[in-house]
């Protein structure tokens, strides 16, 4: 069977094409540059199509690459490494196919042969599992890029009830009562007045409240997905509910989750809602730290550019992000301005190539004036 990631390797610069196509070469120059990698510390996608098929070299090196299937070969906490980057790459480069049938062997990580206990030669004495949580999220993730979002939500809520199980074990070890919707600092506390409790057990304090701490974000990481997930389903009620309820467990991020509700109620069409949400986002802000003022500031800006846009005013909503991002990065490098100003880039750009486009034609001969030509 062929290998989809050199065949990836040998495809057509597209983009590139296109841009030779109708006579950019500014931006063809640009982007060899940026393809280059010299001083440019992004990630490209040559960089990433090279790093896949390294990570098949270092597999079949393992016994677990192409064409290895069913061969006897024995996991490592370096090979499970590679399995992740490898998976993470592959759908970094829209590779979800190739990434979702990878994946499959690892559906089940309760394998006794994933555990370090599994190789006592090899990992005298260690315990537990060898897979990082970030791999289990990413292969509970995988297949709703594949449209099979059902068994992505599935996987993900038996993974955050694992989640939940372990921060409960750890609240009631010590006689710990949680509140509903409690966040770590409160946690905090409530470990701090039960120190006498986990003393009398041996345990060290510091670790216990890392650990804590540790599976509570986990617990948040996972309801991260579950919301996207939900919204790559158009389930967007549901979305809004987890997303709200994380605005309680991760305070952190409060602003920025709210934010989200609100852009989720105006895709809605839901206005009196949204209005509400950015509306009660200001408020508060108003009481809070300066970041929140900032989140508030770049949600009127999306607004304005995405009006214009709506206006007719392509140009002026693309410029209007552009000088803020450049003038202020520090500030206004956020998520939700650079996906509303990549947006912009891409209408724009293909509006400079249909306009290219329809000049080209309408320069063009027709076939009777063509014909007169040849006869003159």
């Amino acid at each position: 069977m062929e290998d989809p990631i050199i065949n990836l390797a040998m495809e057509v610069d597209t983009l590139k094409e296109l841009l030779y196509k109708y006579h950019i070469e500014d931006d063809v120059t640009k982007r060899k540059k940026t393809d280059s990698g010299s001083g440019d510390q992004r990630f490209g996608w040559t960089e990433k199509i090279i790093a896949v098929q390294l990570t098949g070299l270092l597999l079949t090196s393992v016994g677990q690459g192409k064409g290895q299937s069913g061969m006897p070969s024995q996991n490592t906490a370096e090979s499970i490494q590679i399995w992740f980057t490898r998976l993470a790459l592959l759908v970094k480069l829209r590779q979800f196919s190739t990434a979702e049938l990878e994946s499959q062997p690892f559906r089940d990580f309760d394998k006794p042969d994933l555990y370090y206990q599994y190789y006592p030669a090899l990992y005298p004495g260690r315990k537990g599992s060898m897979v990082p949580f970030s791999f289990r999220v990413l292969v509970a993730e995988i297949p709703q890029f594949v449209s099979q979002h059902q068994q992505s939500m599935t996987r993900l809520y038996a993974l955050l009830a694992t989640c939940q199980k372990i921060v409960s074990n750890f609240l009631r070890f010590g006689r710990i009562r949680e509140r509903n919707q409690e966040s770590p600092k409160n946690i905090l506390k409530v470990l701090n007045r039960n120190l006498s409790a986990f003393k009398k057990r041996g345990y060290k304090i510091c670790l216990l409240k890392a650990s804590l701490i540790l599976w509570k974000n986990r617990v948040n990481r996972v309801q991260y997905s579950i919301g996207n997930c939900l919204l790559a389903m158009k389930d967007y009620y549901q979305s809004i509910k987890v997303f709200q309820s994380l605005s309680k467990t991760d305070p952190l991020n409060w602003c920025q989750i709210e934010s989200l509700v609100g852009r989720i109620y105006l895709q809605l069409g839901d206005l009196k809602s949204a209005q509400e949400t950015f509306t009660g986002i200001e408020k508060m802000s108003e009481a809070d730290d300066q970041s929140a003022k900032i989140q508030v500031l770049i949600n009127k800006l999306s607004t304005i550019s995405v009006c214009l846009l709506y206006m007719g005013k392509l140009k002026s909503a693309l410029n209007l992000l552009e000088s803020l991002v450049n003038d202020e990065p520090d500030k206004y490098l956020d998520e939700s301005i650079l996906f509303n100003l990549c947006t912009l880039c891409t209408s724009w750009n293909r509006l400079k190539a249909q306009t290219r486009n329809n000049s080209f034609w309408a320069w063009q001969p027709s076939a009777r004036e063509m014909a007169l030509t040849s006869a003159a």
